[in-house]
């Protein structure tokens, strides 16, 4: 699968997809871009916008136990969302692998969104789960060595 990243550049104060979210069930039109906080990319298929990825380059981990550990060597994977026509389709699974070359020297971790993100990030590529320690906030994912 052929699959290109394309950083989508920062506007103060705008969404930094658009308005079209066709596709999608996570609510984008939140996101709102911020000064150098958070990357986001368009994962394109033939030109055709089939993901959105948003990263973070800072990572608080304190609350997660022994995840903590990582905190100073990690990316985190803020948002991950395949198009719904394009789910199943090994596209989630491409773009991690595609983040883990270009940050090679970094390990990535994942905050889970909703149940099927726990199972992608635990059973699908098969990350260890860290739960959070005031069992406020969604477990996060850690990928191994």
């Amino acid at each position: 699968m052929n699959l290109e990243l394309v950083k989508v550049p920062h506007g103060q104060g705008a969404q930094p997809f658009g308005s079209d979210h066709t596709g999608y069930a996570f609510n984008w039109r939140n996101v709102i871009s911020g000064a150098d906080k958070y990357t986001h990319y368009r994962v394109m298929l033939d030109g055709v916008e089939v993901a959105r990825l948003v990263t973070d380059e800072t990572v608080y981990l304190e609350h997660y136990g022994e995840a903590s550990q990582y905190e100073d060597a990690v990316l985190e994977i803020q948002t991950l969302e395949v198009r719904d026509d394009h789910r199943r389709q090994g596209v989630g699974r491409t773009v991690i692998s595609e983040l883990m070359r270009r940050f090679h020297d970094r390990r990535l971790v994942a905050l889970s969104q909703d149940d099927d993100s726990d199972k992608f990030w635990g059973n699908g590529l098969g990350w260890k789960r860290f739960e959070n320690i005031d069992a406020q906030c969604r477990p996060a994912y850690v990928q191994p060595d």
